[in-house]
């Protein structure tokens, strides 16, 4: 959860986006399920199963964008779901890889203080900019998977910081910050 807590104007905007988001994708879903069903009870679609492997790769690539915008936008008041059972799993996954490879984090060579202090200065930036095309896009449906997009990039940009800058967070901690998870700040 963010360090500073969202205020009603910033929660009541994030909840209308994530409204305008799901309803625009839910119903497009919903389109493509029945125009796919449709077409199962005619003899066209079994001579070209193609064009129904489209329309399923399309509610697919639908429901991601959804989910990945919402949960941006979530994220950006602090309000991200964490499912327990999923940490759990690849807590679990992660164990038996380092029992097994002896692994820990990826790179065992530190990082030079000089190349660390250029990385962090660029996530900076990134992250500067972000907000600040964020906070100055409008609110229209059509920006909305922008909206997300800069979301994310200051997601990866708080990682890069935090793998950088905070020495004593775990690979582990911020393997969840990559997958979206929530971590708890002691």
């Amino acid at each position: 959860m963010s360090a500073t807590t969202p205020t009603t104007e910033q929660l009541r905007v994030a909840v209308t986006e994530m409204h305008s988001m799901s309803q625009s994708a839910f119903t497009e879903i919903s389109t493509f399920a029945r125009l796919a069903l449709a077409s199962l009870e005619t003899p066209q679609a079994y001579a070209n199963i193609e064009s129904l492997a489209t329309v399923l790769s399309a509610i697919w690539g639908k429901a991601m964008d959804a989910d990945n915008c919402i949960r941006a936008e979530a994220e950006g008041v602090g309000c991200n779901y964490v499912d327990e059972a999923r940490r759990c799993r690849m807590d679990a996954e992660r164990k038996a890889s380092e029992t097994t490879s002896g692994a820990g984090c990826p790179m065992d060579k530190p990082i030079p203080a000089d190349r660390a202090y250029i990385a962090l200065q660029a996530s900076w930036e990134i992250d500067g900019i972000s907000e600040l095309v964020h906070d100055h896009m409008s609110l229209d449906p059509d920006n909305l998977p922008h909206r997300a997009l800069l979301r994310r990039c200051k997601r990866l940009s708080s990682i890069i910081m935090s793998a950088l800058g905070e020495p004593d967070m775990g690979c582990d901690k911020l393997e969840l910050m990559l997958n979206d998870e929530e971590v708890a700040h002691v």
